[in-house]
């Protein structure tokens, strides 16, 4: 596989050297975005269904199964990940 262009973050195509994709090599790259795309949300979505399992597992322990000692030893890595998730 040869490099040809780079898609930039507006999705223009920035071509490599003196070379001008083609038609039919831009619709290839707008297909390839797309689909790339797609996959990130899906990775993303279920990124954020894992991150709501886990946290449900995390105040589950914390309530019926964590010594203090326990959540006092995991707190500052419990509210690291609070304030992390908080922020996207």
């Amino acid at each position: 596989m040869q490099q040809i262009a780079a898609l930039k973050p507006n999705e223009d195509v920035k071509p490599f050297g003196k070379q001008t994709p083609t038609e039919a090599k831009l619709t290839k790259i707008a297909a390839w975005h797309t689909d790339k795309s797609a996959v990130q949300t899906a990775r993303d979505t279920a990124r954020i269904n894992n991150l709501g399992t886990d946290m449900n597992a995390v105040t589950q322990w914390i309530q019926s199964g964590a010594s203090d000692k326990q959540v006092t030893d995991n707190a500052q890595t419990i509210l690291m990940a609070c304030m992390i998730c908080g922020r996207h």
